[in-house]
């Protein structure tokens, strides 16, 4: 191993640091994205995926036997190395310098103010302009994503039907009475890590080209760990339809947090006083509020409703 990383750390300063200097020569926000082989940024969304299941695959190979705490340990750990190379390699992808000037699937703002078509939808919709093309834009970012996502939901609910679907409840309910069926758990647990690693790099390439660019310094665990598996939680982890929902609902309060802790500060002032030292508390630590509010609700739905809003529905074998 020791040889490999040695061996390989050299051969790619030999064969890519040139390409990569001269690449960081140029300026982006001036030239626009360089990568892409000229096709259309929708292929990017399957490279993703692809990308993540690749990645899924080989981490999987390794960590799969692992078990409980062990796995989850194993595969958080991989994780940050992985986030960490992004962000340190620049070869690789630009390290903290981001990638920037990426395309967009949807038309531009001002392309779509200088069309005369439409100016005269925005005239017939009785809004400006400008104000119409920032709305146009949402929508149809909003009609990529929802036709994705409805048909990511119906491929994995007629998946959960199938004799295939009916073969991974039976090994999560219980493994020792699947593997005595002479199911092979080791590769099914593999094949569903994947899966799930492909869906998750078609999202996060969907949300790299919805902001335009790469910024590796975004990452960060509490966000994109914490709080999805909340989400699955509130929604519920047995239910792709309750998963969906629990995601709205994480979000929409996770957004709101900083509002509601403002307005619960400015109560507890007229409560008890502007200058009061519970005030002064809560005002100081308001944007931390979220991560109280987060740990109450998945609290409150484990206690109260441990299969979140919509339970998983109970199906015959």
């Amino acid at each position: 191993v020791f040889a490999s990383i040695f061996l390989g750390f050299f051969a790619m300063r030999y064969f890519f640091a040139d390409g990569a200097n001269a690449i960081e020569k140029v300026n982006p926000a001036g030239t626009g994205y360089l990568g892409g082989l000229g096709l259309p940024v929708l292929f990017s969304w399957l490279v993703g995926g692809f990308a993540a299941a690749g990645a899924a695959w080989s981490i999987g190979k390794i960590t799969l036997g692992l078990r409980s705490d062990y796995l989850a340990i194993a595969t958080l750990g991989i994780s940050e190395i992985i986030i960490y190379v992004i962000k340190n390699e620049d070869w690789l992808s630009r390290g903290v310098k981001n990638v920037t000037g990426l395309q967009r699937p949807v038309p531009y703002e001002l392309q779509l103010q200088q069309a005369p078509w439409f100016q005269d939808l925005a005239l017939t919709v009785g809004m400006g302009v400008r104000e119409f093309s920032t709305v146009f834009v949402k929508l149809c970012y909003a009609g990529f994503f929802v036709t994705i996502l409805v048909g990511l939901i119906i491929m994995a609910n007629l998946a959960l039907d199938s004799p295939w679907g009916r073969k991974v409840r039976a090994i999560r309910d219980n493994e020792v009475s699947a593997a005595a069926m002479g199911k092979n758990i080791t590769r099914q647990h593999l094949q569903i890590f994947v899966i799930g690693s492909a869906i998750v790099g078609l999202a996060g390439a969907m949300l790299v080209t919805y902001n335009g660019l790469l910024n590796p310094t975004s990452y960060q665990p509490l966000r994109f760990t914490f709080l999805i598996w909340v989400m699955v939680i509130v929604g519920g982890s047995g239910n792709n339809l309750g998963s969906v929902i629990g995601a709205f609902v994480i979000w929409f309060l996770w957004i709101q947090a900083g509002p509601m802790g403002l307005w619960l500060a400015e109560v507890i002032s007229n409560v008890a006083g502007e200058q009061s030292a519970i005030t002064l508390f809560i005002e100081d630590r308001v944007h931390h509020l979220r991560l109280v509010f987060m740990g109450a609700i998945m609290l409150m739905v484990m206690r109260f409703s441990p299969g979140g809003i919509l339970p998983e529905k109970n199906k015959e074998l």
